[in-house]
């Protein structure tokens, strides 16, 4: 009863709202009588090259700085609510998102490993998730492809790829600056500044700054404080006070950028990043009693408890690029060399107020890449593009695990993981017939990991039993594992008029192999699993008939994976744990539609959905039982079916300009584990945010109001077994937030 009064409240909600937003979309609309309705042509380089979305024949959402800001968007995990399909979760409190697109994705935290949707910023390849803890802030778009991408960017790409484009220095001074307060005294400052520096050069310098108490009450060791298994010999858990606003934010995030001209054909462009994070780890909530059978003081999902002094993380991250583009008439040709690197050590709770498994991880990577291109200019016959590609990172990382009060010591492990590989790719555009155009694509390539790892006891207080735990450590290893592959496309698209392309493509996919760095705990731990493959069909259509206007895109698809990367979870005495290995087959059948409409003048209705159907088709284990109860289960990570709403209405009055905008977002159940555990699903949810902007229409100001997760829909992205059976770890999305913010253009 009170489940269906909350949903009846629920859905008054969301009525309540956009009925707001679209009042005036028929009586209220006076003042945009005799007023043109279009909608926004969408130019990205996904394919190398400038061209409008619709001439594109892949699947891709595209989103400009306004639609992010009108969203509230500002972190990279935040995105999924603009594009259905695109799931993020955080895999450590809110950092190092885990991002699956249609299905596909690996569900895996650890730095070592590369994930299946490749993550671009300015065209640099970001090599793990955790370099993508950084803020979105003053860019020019974002372009979310869907499907493999092997041909252009390279390896890691079975799921697609995302570019982040940053706003690039102008001969125009100009410049803004953005203030925002909300709920749990959240102040984020953003501004930037750009403009000619002499005739051929020009610059910009952007900035944001985040901080903010917490959203979570964590009560310490209230009801542990001072217990120790062995008295006299190891000291007791610490004395951490309660405190109502954990989990709060600290970061700064600084990037310039200069742009020089020396002719009309030449032009290179330079950029400095510089990013610093001491936020407070948001801590998971313990669902049931820890392995020493201490149970939670509270059920309510926002109060935890640790055994941990508030720890900050202390993320510092630098990267940077050079650019050169020389137009040598028949085709421009770019020179692209990025770097990137960080250094990060952070507490990892274990959700108890007892030291169970607290973890304290340390780690050091960078990349470097280098990009040699030529695209072709545009030509009635063929557009083509050649390249060749060079790239290397490495990954040094440590994380100890302090288990005093289960087995009176701790684990030490380490892992030096380095990956260097090569490539050399084409793809070209033939331009067949009049209103028929074949696609053809092929990436070859070359590449090296290897690793040198690592577990040893820590027997801090002489009296470690860590060894019966895992009577296998120590463990020390190295091991290296090369590859060659060559992903390919074959696409063929038709326009029979100006407003509708259908096209079809075959693909293949190639994502690398690797090694666990999780638990390095077992001999099994220690094997390599191989690259992979993913075959990928697609049919769709683009419709834009401008005159409506109205713009349709839809398609369906079909994923055949082999040797498909997944964990399977384990229990390794009183723990549970996960290897990473190459778990069997599995085919992912989908289909998506985005909607875009303007029925009447400053009113756009947009709206989009995927439903998939995904099963295991295979599973590799000698278990006979085993295989049988996965074999048909649904890939994990895979929600049937994601779709938003979204409604933007603006209108004028007096010297005013009044726009408001809300979206609706739809995530349905998805499982965690390939067993389909009912414990590990994660339940549906949704959410609803909306923002109200006033601005001066002669003049550089605005100020709006925003609200988030409005329906205060209780939900969580992770859950998994803490110390067996009978106990769950679940990661909790923020309660409702609100806030002002003001912004001045220059």
């Amino acid at each position: 009863m009170n489940q269906s009064k909350n949903s009846f409240r629920r859905k008054q909600l969301v009525a309540s709202v956009i009925s707001v937003v679209a009042m005036g979309s028929t009586g209220g609309a006076w003042s945009q009588d005799g007023a043109v309705r279009t909608l926004e042509e969408v130019v990205v380089t996904a394919q190398k090259r400038a061209q409008s979305v619709q001439d594109i024949p892949i699947t891709i959402n595209a989103f400009d700085a306004n639609d992010l800001r009108d969203r509230g968007i500002d972190d990279f995990s935040q995105l999924g609510v603009l594009v259905p399909g695109l799931n993020l979760r955080p895999s450590t409190g809110f950092f190092d998102p885990v991002v699956t697109i249609r299905g596909i994705g690996l569900r895996f935290s650890e730095p070592n490993v590369s994930p299946s949707v490749a993550v671009y910023v300015d065209e640099v390849f970001m090599a793990t998730p955790r370099y993508m803890n950084t803020p979105l802030f003053d860019l020019e778009r974002v372009e979310v492809l869907k499907g493999p991408q092997g041909t252009l960017f390279g390896q890691n790409t079975t799921a697609g790829a995302i570019n982040f484009i940053t706003r690039k220095p102008t001969q125009e001074r100009e410049g803004y600056v953005d203030i925002s307060y909300g709920k749990f005294n959240e102040l984020d400052v953003e501004g930037a500044i750009g403009g000619a520096l002499s005739t051929n050069l020009m610059g910009r310098l952007s900035m944001k700054y985040t901080e903010s108490d917490g959203h979570q009450k964590n009560l310490g060791t209230t009801q542990t404080a001072g217990f120790t298994r062995a008295p006299g010999v190891i000291p007791g858990v610490p004395d951490v006070p309660a405190t109502s606003d954990y989990a709060g934010l600290d970061k700064l995030s600084v990037r310039g950028g200069l742009t020089f001209t020396p002719t009309d054909d030449l032009e290179i462009f330079t950029s400095l990043h510089y990013f610093k994070d001491e936020s407070e780890i948001p801590i998971v909530k313990l669902e049931g009693p820890d392995a020493l059978g201490v149970e939670p003081l509270s059920d309510d999902p926002f109060t935890v408890e640790s055994d941990e002094l508030p720890r900050a993380v202390d993320h510092e991250q630098w990267g940077g690029q050079i650019r050169l583009d020389w137009d040598l008439g028949l085709g421009t040709f770019t020179s692209l060399t990025g770097y990137e690197t960080f250094d990060r050590r952070l507490m990892d709770p274990d959700g108890s107020a007892m030291r169970i498994l607290d973890q304290d991880f340390n780690n050091e990577s960078y990349l470097f890449m280098q990009e040699f291109r030529l695209v072709s200019s545009d030509n009635d016959l063929v557009n083509w593009t050649l390249g060749a590609n060079y790239s290397e990172d490495e990954v040094d990382f440590f994380k100890i695990q302090d288990a005093s009060d289960l087995v009176l010591g701790g684990l030490l492990t380490e892992y030096v993981r380095e990956v260097s590989g090569w490539s050399l790719f084409g793809q070209a555009e033939w331009n067949i017939a009049q209103d028929w155009r074949l696609t053809t694509g092929l990436r070859y390539l070359e590449e090296e990991r290897s690793i040198d790892r690592s577990s040893i006891e820590l027997d801090f207080w002489g009296v470690s039993q860590m060894g019966l735990l895992f009577p296998e450590i120590p463990l020390i290893a190295k091991d290296s594992i090369d590859a060659q592959e060559t992903p390919w496309k074959v696409g063929l698209d038709w326009t029979p008029n100006d407003a509708l392309l259908v096209y079809g493509s075959v693909s293949f996919g190639y994502k690398s192999g690797g090694f666990d760095g999780s638990a390095i705990t077992t001999s099994a731990a220690l094997e390599p699993f191989d690259g992979e493959e993913v075959m990928a069909y697609e049919l769709g259509i683009k419709y834009d008939a401008s005159t409506l206007p109205l713009r349709i895109n839809a398609s369906v698809f079909r994923y055949d994976y082999d040797n498909l990367q997944a964990q399977t979870t384990v229990m390794i005495g009183p723990v549970t744990d996960a290897i990473l290995a190459n778990a069997g087959q599995a085919e992912i059948n989908g289909a998506e539609i985005d909607f875009n409409w303007s029925p009447v003048a400053g009113l756009t209705l947009t709206a989009g959905a995927t439903l998939i159907d995904s099963e295991i088709t295979d599973f590799n284990s000698s278990d006979v039982s085993q295989a049988e109860d996965i074999i048909g289960n649904k890939v994990p990570g895979t929600p049937d079916l994601t779709y938003n709403l979204s409604l933007a209405y603006m209108f004028s009055v007096a010297d005013f300009e009044v726009r408001a905008v809300a979206d609706y977002t739809y995530t349905d159940e998805v499982f965690s584990d390939l067993e389909n555990t009912t414990d590990f699903r994660i339940d549906d949810y949704e959410l609803l945010n909306a923002r109200v902007q006033l601005s001066s229409i002669a003049g550089p100001w605005s100020v709006g109001v925003w609200g988030r997760n409005l329906m205060d829909e209780t939900y969580y992205t992770g859950a998994f077994y803490a110390f067996g059976s009978e106990t769950l770890r679940r990661t909790y999305g923020l309660p409702r937030t609100y806030g002002i913010d003001f912004r001045y253009e220059f």
